[in-house]
């Protein structure tokens, strides 16, 4: 067959020539290639079998495995409710207990949880039973002219929830004028004392007192709030006349008459005497001294005690 070829050969083109020699060359390739293979399949099959793992090697993984005890599932965390606190039973702590987040410091609960466990008695400063609310302060205003407002009733009644609304020069007419703001205040308590300022400008008594008579009713708002009316404080005769003085009387003894007992502080009979006010509390012979606003305070304190808390004296 080789023969043949080359005989063919040798009568054609070198064209021909090449392309008849081409199966000749493809089967030395490929003869080669096989006999490569071969010598390199010995080496690579030793390579892989000494990285795979051997029955010897199973067995000393085993043994390791068998002699090391099986690892404990973590232990659950202590649940915890919406507020953040651990729950006793979780935490394993007695019932009645609580655990407060981050802390170590345990605290019983104030309710035991034995059925008529004692209680422990409540913390300074804490409600006597949980849910107990705190007493509602009494809002208490201080009405009427310059006498009012110079006293300094704030500090008097320190614990008290004190409006001094007090307006130097006021007469009757002027507190109905601006008696809007002060109901719009809601007081629970109003102290009210008027009508020296009226008398002295020469208004009758009568018109004097139907016009105080009146801001009282509309500060009861019927009945929702209390009105103390104190009688108008006289001045000295000496300054004012003792006219003055006798009119004063007579409207005092009009305000008097439509008013309960309780609800009538009559200060002027505690700073007076048959010549006005008493020189030891008079400041001008209208105004009051310290010791003057002090007696009043006394007056005030016998009447209502607790309503305008702790009373504390001023010099």
């Amino acid at each position: 067959m080789h023969a043949a070829v080359r005989a063919a050969a040798r009568r054609t083109p070198f064209a021909a020539s090449r392309l008849a020699r081409a199966p000749l060359a493809w089967w030395r390739l490929a003869g080669r290639a096989v006999v490569v293979g071969s010598l390199l399949a010995a080496p690579l099959g030793a390579a892989v079998a000494a990285f795979a793992p051997t029955p010897a090697s199973a067995t000393v993984e085993g043994a390791i495995g068998a002699a090391e005890p099986p690892e404990a599932p973590p232990a659950p965390r202590p649940q915890r409710d919406s507020t953040g606190l651990t729950s006793p039973a979780a935490a394993g702590l007695p019932a009645g207990s609580l655990m407060v987040r981050g802390s170590t410091v345990l605290e019983r609960a104030t309710m035991a949880a034995t059925p008529g466990a004692a209680k422990p008695p409540p913390r300074a400063g804490q409600p006597a039973a949980l849910g107990a609310r705190a007493p509602k302060a009494t809002r208490v205003t201080f009405l009427g002219d310059s006498i009012t407002a110079w006293g300094d009733w704030r500090r008097r009644f320190p614990d008290g929830t004190i409006t001094n609304a007090g307006h130097p020069g006021d007469t009757s007419l002027d507190l109905l004028a601006r008696l809007q703001p002060v109901r719009a205040g809601q007081p629970d308590l109003v102290l009210l004392m008027v009508g020296i300022n009226d008398l002295l400008r020469g208004a009758r008594v009568g018109a004097v007192a139907e016009r105080v008579i009146r801001i009282r009713h509309l500060l009861a708002d019927a009945g929702r709030v209390r009105v103390i009316q104190q009688s108008t404080l006289a001045c000295e005769a000496s300054r004012c006349g003792t006219a003055l003085v006798a009119r004063v009387r007579q409207l005092n003894r009009l305000l008097r008459a439509g008013v309960a007992a309780d609800d009538f502080l009559d200060v002027d009979a505690a700073l007076s005497d048959a010549n006005g006010l008493r020189p030891a509390f008079s400041l001008d012979g209208v105004h009051l001294t310290p010791a003057g606003y002090s007696r009043w305070q006394e007056l005030l304190r016998s009447r209502l005690g607790s309503q305008l808390g702790r009373s504390w004296p001023l010099p």
